[in-house]
């Protein structure tokens, strides 16, 4: 297992983070072709924790995928501390934010009874500068596109700050098979802005799947300024236990 510690005595670089997918030669003329996708796998009860925030797909013409699985744990919001010189200075507390499709393609697949956690709105630190965030954000940019599947019995994403599924790109959250995501503060956005497209699917063949808001939780919002769609199919659910609507 790992953590991503922010260190708020490093001015020059940013700490506690991390890009899957970032492409830093766009720029160089000419410019090179893409090899690949870039990789990141959390799995067979590994636990990778960020005490800032992530990105997928971070930049324009990059693309990222993320896979966690066999019980493996992908943690933006608990509690940690934050160092200085290696001496704790203060903590985040449920603070972390995600995004599947920043500017480039991100895809981040929870599978198999992996588990991704991220917090609400908070506070991070790097490069000598403050900056806040939080959530999950699908599609955030208008050259981005974000897919999120969460599929197996066990398999979870859970977020303390909502989610917002085409927010200026292309959103799309499918959760299949058993898989559950539970939004446990904020609500869900869809089709946020114009030209932006975004689209829940909960169910189909295989076990049961469900999109669940807690007491504390808002609803959902659909095509507020753009294309939004929510289809619940055979075996799956959403359950609203809060005030928010649909």
């Amino acid at each position: 297992s790992w953590t991503d510690k922010i260190d708020v005595a490093n001015t020059l670089h940013q700490s506690g983070f991390m890009l899957v997918g970032y492409d830093n030669l766009a720029a160089n003329t000419p410019a090179p072709a893409q090899a690949a996708a870039a990789q990141l796998t959390i799995e067979s009860g590994a636990t990778l924790t960020d005490q800032g925030e992530a990105y997928i797909g971070d930049s324009l013409d990059s693309s990222g995928n993320v896979t966690v699985t066999t019980g493996g744990l992908w943690n933006l919001a608990n509690t940690t501390s934050i160092v200085s010189n290696g001496t704790t200075v203060a903590t985040n507390v449920n603070a972390g934010a995600l995004y599947v499709g920043f500017a480039g393609s991100g895809n981040l697949s929870v599978s198999n009874g992996g588990s991704v956690a991220v917090g609400n709105l908070g506070t991070f630190y790097g490069s000598g500068t403050t900056f806040t965030a939080g959530g999950i954000e699908i599609g955030d940019s208008a050259s981005a596109t974000g897919t999120l599947t969460v599929s197996g019995a066990g398999s979870q994403v859970s977020t303390l700050d909502g989610m917002q599924i085409g927010r200026i790109g292309q959103g799309l959250l499918n959760i299949i098979n058993g898989g559950t995501v539970l939004i446990n503060g904020g609500g869900i956005g869809i089709g946020q802005t114009a030209g932006a497209s975004g689209t829940i699917d909960v169910g189909g063949a295989g076990a049961a799947a469900a999109l669940n808001f807690a007491a504390a939780a808002a609803g959902i919002t659909v095509g507020s300024s753009a294309a939004g769609a929510v289809t619940v199919s055979s075996s799956g659910a959403i359950t609203m236990n809060g005030t928010g609507g649909i």
